[in-house]
């Protein structure tokens, strides 16, 4: 996949690191000749390397090169045990089985996005419904707020009459008290 990206277009392969060059007939010879193991993906020379599976019928993937030739089949297509042939290509039945597996997540995130829908298309109606409510408390509480300011309005002003009365009465009693004080007054 990284092919044109290191080959010169000469005899030569430059090294994904960048550091050196070596001959194409170095590639794939059992001995780690680049620093960044780039020059041994079919074998296991290099500890740090990476080997390409394509494993057509499935998805590409690396493994360590370390695993390389070590007779487990990492790889569906058994690439990474060529030298022995140990491995039968099964790419096809694991990418039906990823497939499988994939289908049947996605219908249960179908399901389940369907019930969140469901869910929050409730959750819109009763907030509409709360909202509505809502309104019509504050409504509510308004009327009574200037009802409240009418009956508070009537006191005050029964309030005020009673006080006026009480002060117009007080008076009377006074007048009529000095009054008798001044008769009695007189008649001594």
């Amino acid at each position: 996949a990284d092919w044109p990206a290191y080959f010169s277009g000469g005899e030569d392969f430059i090294c994904r690191d960048r550091r050196s060059t070596i001959k194409l007939s170095q590639l794939n010879d059992d001995y780690c000749d680049c620093a960044d193991s780039s020059d041994e993906p079919g074998t296991s020379a290099c500890a740090g390397g990476r080997f390409y599976c394509r494993n057509k019928g499935f998805r590409p993937q690396y493994v360590r090169s370390a695993v390389v030739g070590d007779g487990v089949c990492d790889c569906c297509d058994g690439s990474d045990e060529w030298e022995s042939g140990a491995c039968e290509p099964r790419c096809t039945e694991v990418g039906a089985e990823a497939k499988a597996v994939a289908e049947k997540r996605l219908a249960e995130v179908q399901a389940a996005l369907e019930t969140a829908s469901k869910w929050s298309e409730a959750a819109i109606a009763k907030r509409a419904d709360w909202e509505i409510r809502v309104g019509e408390k504050r409504a509510e509480a308004e009327e009574k707020r200037t009802a409240a300011g009418a009956i508070e309005a009537e006191k005050r002003v029964a309030e005020e009459e009673e006080r006026r009365l009480r002060e117009e009465h007080e008076a009377k009693l006074k007048a009529e008290e000095e009054a008798k004080k001044k008769q009695e007054e007189e008649a001594r």
